[in-house]
């Protein structure tokens, strides 16, 4: 990144300051401001993490930490609800599928499946066709 002609500016000084972070150099007053901006999520969490384990400030570290901890578990919920929905879903209609054939094979001629077997369909303005092709 930071040899690129082509790369934007902030790229390249955000490349230069996490370089310098995990070097153990030190850093500059306005790089927590700057990652804060410029990375989000996992990223984010892991530049601030090595920031204030190079500055040795091990109380804004271990708040980071917690912050990170309850951010994972509320994904973790949305995972967990986005991935019940379909499960719960396909559980309903292969139980409704069994319930349906099992009904079909106890009460014969007048389960749900067969109760509207001898209707045909009309349509309006349609003449009604013999039966042959």
């Amino acid at each position: 990144m930071r040899d690129s002609n082509t790369a934007p500016a902030p790229l390249v000084r955000t490349a230069d300051r996490l370089i310098r972070l995990w070097q153990n150099q030190p850093s500059l007053p306005e790089d927590e401001v700057w990652l804060r901006q410029t990375l989000d999520g996992w990223f984010a969490y892991r530049a601030l993490d090595q920031l204030y384990s190079v500055v040795n400030r091990e109380v804004d570290r271990q708040q980071l930490q917690a912050q990170e901890q309850v951010t994972a578990q509320a994904k973790l919920v949305k995972l967990a609800v986005v991935g019940a929905l379909p499960a719960l879903g396909a559980a309903i209609g292969v139980g409704l599928i069994i319930w349906l054939v099992l009904q079909r094979l106890m009460r014969g001629e007048q389960s749900h499946l067969r109760q509207n077997a001898g209707a045909g369909w009309s349509i309006p303005g349609m003449p009604k066709l013999s039966g042959r092709c």
